[in-house]
């Protein structure tokens, strides 16, 4: 396993992972995605009931 020095992890790669990442990105953080299985698939919002 690699390292690599963040200042952000996004768990998720769904399209709400990615569109934070991005922003935070954009604005000049070092970001990280983990994510379980294919980058833009499942389903995001699904947890949102547990928020």
């Amino acid at each position: 396993m690699s390292q690599s020095p963040a200042t952000f992890c996004v768990v998720g790669g769904g399209y709400t992972g990615l569109s934070s990442a991005l922003h935070l990105a954009e604005a000049g953080f070092d970001v990280v995605v983990l994510e379980a299985s294919r980058i833009g698939f499942g389903a995001s919002g699904a947890m949102a009931d547990s928020l």
